[in-house]
């Protein structure tokens, strides 16, 4: 969780509960689980949303909150079924996301599904007092 919302605050259960209920009152933000069909558990999340319904644009970002999951090239094959879900059933015409520079795991399994590097926004974030860039990712029905 050191990199959601790029916050250093502790995410608890209720936090999460209530975000997700605040989704559906705005019908704006789609959240679907990750699961493991072996080990029969969620081990993660894909959000679409806020979508811009005006310009059919969205952020996307893929959570894999299980370590026991992690490095098993999963996130790349969420980001890939979230480009599908964005595109084919929210009508989106432009998926967008940003991340820490130093979150290289990340950065690449965007990169591997389909997305390009639009651009870097320089010390956007202060990470224990020490300004840290903030990687801009995009991608397009075209490009995947």
């Amino acid at each position: 969780m050191k990199f959601y919302r790029g916050t250093n605050r502790l995410v608890e259960i209720h936090d999460l509960i209530d975000e997700l209920m605040k989704f559906e009152e705005q019908k704006d933000t789609f959240v679907y689980g990750i699961f493991h069909n072996e080990e029969n558990v969620c081990i993660g999340t894909i959000k679409i949303g806020p979508v811009d319904f005006i310009n059919r644009i969205s952020d996307l970002v893929v959570l894999i909150g299980d370590k026991n999951f992690h490095g098993q090239g999963l996130a790349v094959e969420a980001i890939r079924i979230g480009n599908d879900l964005a595109f084919r059933n929210h009508g989106i015409r432009k998926l967008y996301g940003g991340m820490f520079s130093d979150n290289l795991s990340s950065i690449n399994a965007y990169l591997k599904a389909g997305w390009v590097q639009e651009g870097i926004l320089r010390g956007h974030y202060l990470v224990d007092g020490v300004p840290m860039d903030r990687v801009l990712v995009a991608c397009f029905p075209e490009s995947v």
